[in-house]
């Protein structure tokens, strides 16, 4: 018989080592300037990358967790692991995205307000006094804590929809709760 494993534990376990993953992930592109923030547009590799990242994390987080319980897990135990796993990745996520932001690269919000800005004038017609409304909202939404709070609650909604698929292949149809 396994030790068994809580869907706190399992999630937190997945959830941690994604965002450490994605955080190094972040950083390579920062290094090699395959982020560029002046255009307010994140690299489609990294979308792509980041995507994998979060679907792989809750899968196994889902796995890990089934197999630590002698192969049981119901559909619900599935689910709520995989907002664990969110949780913990939001958590680790938002710590990086204020640290990065206030700390690495100070400049790189002033840039995509910038590129936000123009994006607003060029490709939405808007006025300039539509724009500088507009911006107001968007200056709140793009500074550190505002990032970091959506980090704490978006990941987790993310990890839930990813879980409730998931969770539905890979549950023990034999669970007795």
């Amino acid at each position: 018989m396994m030790n068994k494993v809580s869907t706190t534990g399992a999630g937190m376990r997945y959830g941690l080592m994604a965002g450490l993953i994605l955080i190094v992930m972040a950083l390579v592109f920062y290094v090699t300037d395959l982020q560029d923030y002046s255009t307010g547009k994140q690299n489609i590799y990294s979308q792509i990358l980041s995507w994998v990242i979060q679907i792989g994390a809750v899968i196994l987080a889902i796995k890990y967790y089934k197999d630590s319980n002698d192969g049981m897990m119901s559909y619900g135990q599935g689910v709520v692991t995989s907002l664990m796993t969110g949780l913990f990745m939001g958590i680790v996520s938002a710590i990086w995205i204020y640290v990065f932001f206030n700390f690495i690269d100070t400049g790189a919000l002033d840039l995509m307000v910038d590129a936000t800005r123009e994006n607003m004038m060029k490709n939405n017609g808007m006025t300039e006094d539509q724009v500088e409304s507009a911006m107001g909202i968007t200056k709140t939404l793009m500074s550190p804590p505002a990032m970091a709070g959506l980090a704490i609650l978006f990941t987790p909604i993310i990890t839930l929809v990813i879980g409730l698929v998931a969770s539905a292949f890979i549950k023990n149809d034999q669970y007795a709760a």
